[in-house]
């Protein structure tokens, strides 16, 4: 079977280290069910809740929890939610446990300070149009902005949300409602990252589109990624490419490397958000219309 051979494939690194798993849309397959068993144990103490599969209902909750790892507090959770998965309350229920998680770990910034949410499918993303829609909808909410990510992201100052779904890799500067501010020191809104190139039988994903303001790095290569949370202050990312296919790189070559320094760790601020994005603009590297679209008057 497909998650058999899936299993084997992980198992080298899954058998030597702990590994976090989340749905998306390749586990549609009777309601989640193979993602829902084979990882029925990375449910962690935060998640909340019961889920119904095809197998039936399910011992836990893993389509969304949480756990602290060192400095770092990460919350998993279903983009799928989003897209008609699971019964029409579970939405809802996913971004009301999502809220209180955030608050809660807001209140332990002094022990854990930096927090990371993951899902499956982009909030942002410039290879093609495809991921336009789906990717606005969790942004901005369904149905009248129903459950919309990037506010409560920037409310909680949440500092990065990390997807995959696109099978190519894309950093993004810290961006709130489209607008970016080109430092990844003392950053004033969430930074995104797709993180999707691992490896598939789809092949990669080219980037057809311009690149836009908020996109810093871009690679259309196999690879992985590595978060390093230094200390308080200091989280260095990576990407490491690992791409037979390329023969300008070596295989494992760094070809992304990024110091995220965020001294005061908390809510994001619109304010001083947008006038640093200003800064960027009057120097002429910010989208003219997309500023003056968003910026409150």
């Amino acid at each position: 079977a497909c998650a058999d051979e899936f299993m084997r494939n992980i198992e080298p690194v899954a058998g030597r280290l702990a590994y976090h798993g989340l749905p998306g849309n390749h586990e549609y397959a009777d309601e989640f069910a193979q993602y829902t068993v084979r990882f029925r144990n990375s449910v962690g103490s935060g998640s909340s809740g019961t889920v119904e599969t095809g197998n039936g209902p399910a011992s836990g909750n893993n389509w969304w929890y949480s756990w602290d790892a060192g400095l770092v507090h990460y919350a998993a959770i279903s983009s799928e939610v989003y897209f008609g998965a699971g019964n029409s309350s579970m939405l809802q229920l996913q971004f009301d446990w999502l809220k209180a998680d955030l608050k809660k770990a807001n209140a332990n910034r002094a022990a854990v300070p930096w927090i990371v949410v993951a899902a499956h499918r982009s909030m942002y993303c410039s290879c093609d149009g495809d991921c336009d829609g789906p990717a606005a909808d969790m942004r901005n909410g369904i149905n009248g902005g129903k459950a919309a990510l990037e506010p409560l992201f920037f409310d909680e100052g949440v500092d990065m949300f990390i997807n995959g779904h696109e099978h190519d890799y894309e950093r993004m500067w810290p961006t709130y409602k489209g607008v970016a501010v080109q430092s990844n020191k003392e950053p004033t809104a969430t930074i995104y990252v797709v993180t999707g190139s691992a490896g598939s039988q789809e092949g990669h994903e080219p980037f057809i589109k311009p690149k836009p303001s908020w996109s810093d790095f871009r690679a259309d290569t196999f690879g992985y990624s590595k978060l390093i949370a230094h200390n308080q202050s200091h989280l260095r990312w990576q990407q490491i490419q690992t791409d037979p296919t390329d023969k300008t790189k070596a295989y494992g070559a760094l070809i992304d490397d990024v110091w995220i320094v965020q001294h005061k760790h908390g809510p994001f601020d619109s304010k001083t958000h947008y006038e640093r994005a200003s800064k960027f603009y009057a120097n002429g590297t910010m989208d003219t219309g997309l500023l003056m679209t968003v910026c409150p008057v």
